[in-house]
């Protein structure tokens, strides 16, 4: 007879099947593109019992029939956002959902919040665990909080890191000053305007879509029905006083100008001088300042993907470890993360802090 049915059997089958289903989980950790899936982390409850036993001010706090609910843990279905709401979670169970003890308890949370860091089930291999923990000692915070990335500061950094965000925020800075322009039609005649922050840069992966919630989300409003009006209007003053070449390029590209959009007039086949002028006397008015102009020609790449989505991953190249960036294009902000695998339970990303300009 197996050791599996010997335990069955002193424990009775159904009670330990039950046993065996109840699981503590933190979910969503991560999004799998291959499988469309978010993924989990499980905790073990005997591991992190274990764990909470060398937790000594934790373990400390604990009253006897705390301890004694502790055992109980593993036949709990208890499921957080993140570490620190698992834990909170647990301490209301070991509280037994006493008010004066759960706010007790919390006073000890940080101890709870490592030991379910200890023992927390992790798809990073060794090697990503490693790199990962070197960006860990750069790290002037760290957090366990899903909207809460952890932070280093600039002059922290070591390694090939510090070259490869130089490189990259080198070029942010190159492209987001282009973007804060009008002249595209003048300077790059061919390129569409859902390219224009991402032309001739391989470096660029796709939009993040923040799946498992890591980073602080927030989304960006379109200002495209407010282009749309300063396209049709300059169309109709265009196909009325222009030239008559302006005229018949009008005529032959929108014969119904009600239903053109200003994506549509800057990528449209009419000459790049043609173009240019919308863009200069329309275009830079309906979107009169830099910042405008920059959030939306990342907007546009992104919203080919994902509508409203204000992060853009690229490639992290030569990196000490580091396997991507995340572009915050709103925020001006620059994350690092080693693909995503949390470790230890923290956040997986890093907000580089006091780095160099990006526009």
């Amino acid at each position: 007879m197996s050791a599996v049915l010997e335990l069955q059997r002193s424990a009775g089958n159904q009670a330990f099947g039950r046993a065996l289903s109840r699981k503590l989980i933190v979910t969503p950790v991560d999004y799998n593109p291959l499988s469309e899936k978010l993924t989990k982390s499980e905790v073990d409850a005997n591991a992190l019992k274990a764990q909470i036993g060398r937790a000594k001010p934790f373990w400390d706090a604990l009253l006897g029939p705390e301890r004694q609910r502790l055992d109980q843990l593993g036949r709990q279905d208890i499921t957080g956002v993140d570490v620190p709401d698992l834990a909170a979670k647990i301490i209301r169970f070991l509280a037994d959902a006493k008010n004066p003890r759960i706010a007790l308890l919390s006073e000890h949370r940080s101890h709870l919040e490592e030991a379910i860091g200890m023992v927390a089930e992790t798809h990073a291999n060794t090697s990503e665990q490693k790199k990962f923990r070197q960006v860990q000692g750069m790290a002037t915070t760290m957090s366990r909080a899903k909207g809460t990335p952890n932070t280093v500061q600039w002059n922290n950094v070591a390694g090939e890191l510090v070259a490869a965000i130089t490189a990259l925020t080198a070029k942010l800075l190159q492209r987001n000053q282009y973007l804060a322009g009008v002249n595209y039609a003048v300077n790059d005649p061919r390129t569409t305007c859902t390219d224009r922050a991402t032309f001739n840069w391989q470096q660029v992966r796709s939009p993040h879509e923040n799946r498992a919630g890591w980073i602080q989300d927030h989304r960006v409003a379109s200002i495209e029905p407010a282009l749309d009006l300063a396209a049709r209007a300059w169309l109709t003053h265009k196909a009325a006083n222009g030239t008559a070449a302006e005229q018949g390029e009008i005529n032959a590209n929108f014969p119904n100008i009600n239903a053109a959009t200003s994506q549509a007039v800057e990528n449209s086949p009419m000459t790049a001088p043609l173009r240019q002028d919308y863009l200069t006397n329309n275009f830079a008015q309906a979107v009169p300042n830099p910042a405008a102009r920059i959030n939306l020609g990342w907007a546009r790449y992104a919203e080919r993907f994902t509508p409203g989505c204000p992060f853009i991953e690229f490639t992290a190249e030569n990196a000490g470890g580091i396997s991507r960036f995340i572009y915050d294009y709103v925020n001006d902000r620059l994350y690092a993360n080693t693909h995503y695998n949390w470790v230890d339970g923290f956040n997986p990303f890093f907000l580089i802090t006091g780095g160099p300009a990006m526009r």
